[in-house]
């Protein structure tokens, strides 16, 4: 996966729309952003040091900057210790509001499948996806990444391409289609799916859409080949690395 997520701008995203209710003081929001804009510039590590430090002045109840962190963690590939603030947001979330099927818990279930699926434990990212989609079918990206697993997993068994196509077609409509991200996912659920025709097109359209990521832009060209050739994207089936 690229950058062991599949959309590294869901997890800034999800740093966003997870708000710290009232009781912060301006030097916690000052800290907050801070800590954003270091993980917009790449650099994790201190962007985990200012949430950690930011964790110190909110309410021991409140949940959320556990999710920051874990975003941090997951990019620094620490997925044991991002998998722990994970499991501790979510239970003191459940605590916050009062139901653990509220629709404001879909972006934590989210943050944690997306941390499972860095790791290799697909089915456990499934199941977390699948219950923020019941929470919230519009919590932004989560069908994305899902219809990435039913597409590209190494796992065959797991695998279910029309459904990828289904699920990455509603992403790109609730995005209006502007996205190369969601295209890059429809095109491997169309190619995962036999339809190698539609797959190149919709492809060509993503790296179109890619302006400042070389990078990223190499990768579709690699699996435009692939498609090229009539063959799907799958991901390699070696675990990401973490650290102890």
């Amino acid at each position: 996966m690229r950058d062991r997520i599949r959309d590294p701008m869901v997890l800034t995203v999800l740093l966003t729309i997870l708000p710290l209710s009232g009781c912060q003081p301006q030097s916690l929001e000052d800290l907050r952003a801070e800590a954003l804009e270091a993980y917009k510039e790449g650099d994790f590590q201190r962007s985990l040091e200012l949430y950690e430090r930011a964790q110190d002045l909110v309410p021991p109840d409140l949940p959320h900057l556990h999710f920051d962190q874990a975003s941090c963690l997951i990019q620094l590939g620490d997925f044991d210790a991002a998998l722990s603030a994970c499991n501790t947001g979510i239970t003191k979330a459940e605590y916050y509001y009062g139901d653990p099927d509220a629709p404001e818990m879909a972006p934590h279930y989210y943050s944690r499948g997306i941390t499972y699926d860095g790791s290799g434990r697909f089915e456990e990212a499934i199941a977390d996806f699948e219950r923020a989609i019941a929470l919230e079918p519009n919590t932004q990206g989560v069908k994305n990444n899902l219809a990435w697993i039913l597409s590209t997993c190494p796992d065959e068994a797991i695998r279910d391409p029309q459904r990828a196509v289904q699920l990455a077609t509603e992403e790109c409509q609730r995005t209006a289609w502007p996205h190369p991200f969601a295209l890059d996912t429809l095109a491997a659920a169309l190619a995962a799916n036999g339809d190698f025709e539609q797959a190149i097109t919709i492809q060509q359209r993503a790296i179109e859409l890619i302006t400042d990521d070389e990078t990223f832009a190499e990768e579709l060209q690699s699996r435009l080949k692939l498609y090229e050739a009539g063959k799907p994207f799958i991901e390699p089936s070696e675990p990401q690395p973490t650290h102890s």
